[in-house]
Formats: C-alpha cells, structure tokens, sequence
C-alpha cells in the first residue's frame, strides 16, 4: 500500500489476506471490504481504480479487472498512486 492511502489502512503498507477464490478481482474487493475508506479511490459498481491509481499483479500492470488472473500463494498485488508536481 503506498503511503498515500496508509491512512485507510491504519498504517499497514503490506495486508495479507484469504480470498474467497483465487481472481484478482475478488482480493480487491476483499481489500476494498476490509478497508471501506479505501474504496473511495474506486468505482463504486465496478471497482475499477480511480485514473491516478494502476494496479499490478506480481509485475505486470493490470488493466482490464475483468481479464481472469489466477491468483496463488504469496502472490503480490501492488496498488500505485500517480505522482504529481513539478
């Protein structure tokens, strides 16, 4: 989690967890569940991340949350916030 949003997680940067299934899509609506304020940076019906948020799946960026990813232990799902400035 990056620091941005650490502030919905109480602090945490890493979160383990036990999904239901093994899509991708399901650990991110667990992680939205578990951490509510979080899902502020998300659509609400689709869960599709705000356009400053990219998602991976161990190293590679996930951009359409409908693909079937197979998920398996330890396994890493990274959330990245845009940077901004000048």
């Amino acid at each position: 989690i990056p620091s941005i949003f650490r502030q919905h997680t109480g602090g945490n940067s890493d979160i383990e967890m036990e999904v239901a299934d093994a899509r991708f899509r399901t650990a991110l609506h667990t992680l939205l569940t578990l951490y509510p304020s979080l899902a502020a940076h998300f659509d609400a019906d689709s869960i599709k991340p705000q356009s400053y948020i990219s998602l991976f799946h161990n190293d590679r960026q996930i951009t359409d949350l409908e693909t079937a990813i197979t998920l398996k232990d330890n396994d890493e799902l990274l959330i990245v916030a845009a940077l901004a400035g000048g």
